[in-house]
């Protein structure tokens, strides 16, 4: 299964050189390699879109490329000592900046959203009233929006003005009953404002998840190989690109296998450690 990479934007992708006995091969520039990128045309831009081979030690090598059509990618690398046969990689291009984006803007807008003051439950009091007031505006706007004359999707008349304003009493009832001081349902007063500040943390390293395991602040090491084909190595995601290679702000840790029928892949899979 090729790599899902972004269009028009440096793409990354790292592999070890070891000798005979197993030792890692250091010292490699790029004029130790020999260069194919072929894009979804099939014609090879190595020069015009390749950016070369870097050491990170210990016989691991970075390799970069930038791709400008969306389609399949292929990158195939010659080193004529310790890689005759070379080492492929296969990659899909999108472009998807568009979708991360929203994802953003969407949470820029749930936090713009949070109260800024303690909410209920908290050892500080705060008014509720702004908050109740905009889902009773809400609840209004709906109540204009509805059918007044068939239930929606249904062929059965009905009048639901009876059934919003019902709506509208219940909440009017719960804003006149909820608690300034304590937890509804308890006499044990809590600050919840740590509460909602873990979940503003937790959103924010499912989305730096969800980022790297679309390749951004992605680092992947510790490959095993057998017979010339990686059959294990670790993922590791982080939460700021200073910090990729590091152990530092590791979002997350993925264990991925691989198992070959044959030449063929038969099997590819990534577990979270």
């Amino acid at each position: 299964m090729p790599d899902e990479i972004e269009n028009n934007a440096i793409i990354y992708d790292e592999f070890s050189i070891y000798d005979l006995d197993g030792n890692a091969v250091t010292g490699l520039t790029t004029t130790a390699f020999t260069f194919y990128l072929y894009n979804p045309s099939h014609s090879d831009v190595w020069g015009a879109q390749g950016s070369g081979v870097t050491e990170l030690g210990n016989g691991i090598y970075r390799v970069g490329f930038t791709p400008n059509a969306e389609g399949a990618w292929t990158l195939h690398i010659i080193e004529a000592t310790y890689l005759p046969g070379g080492v492929s990689g296969s990659y899909w291009s999108n472009t998807r900046t568009s979708d991360i984006d929203a994802v953003l803007a969407d949470t820029n807008e749930m936090q713009g959203k949070l109260p800024a003051s303690y909410i209920m439950g908290s050892a500080t009091t705060a008014s509720m009233n702004d908050e109740i007031d905009s889902i009773l505006a809400d609840t209004n706007e709906m109540q204009g929006k509805l059918p007044t004359n068939y239930l929606m999707g249904s062929s059965t008349t009905a009048d639901m003005d009876d059934d919003i304003d019902a709506i509208l009493v219940d909440t009017n009832e719960m804003q006149g009953k909820l608690p300034v001081n304590y937890i509804a349902g308890t006499t044990t007063t809590e600050d919840v404002d740590t509460t909602i500040s873990t979940t503003e943390t937790n959103l924010t390293t499912l989305i730096s998840r969800v980022l790297g395991l679309v390749q951004e602040n992605q680092y992947i090491d510790n490959f095993t190989y057998s017979l010339g084909k990686m059959t294990a190595c670790r993922m590791r995601i982080y939460s700021d690109a200073a910090s990729v290679s590091t152990t530092s702000n590791i979002t997350a840790t993925y264990n991925i296998t691989a198992t070959y029928d044959g030449v063929n892949l038969d099997t590819f899979q990534v577990v979270k450690a």
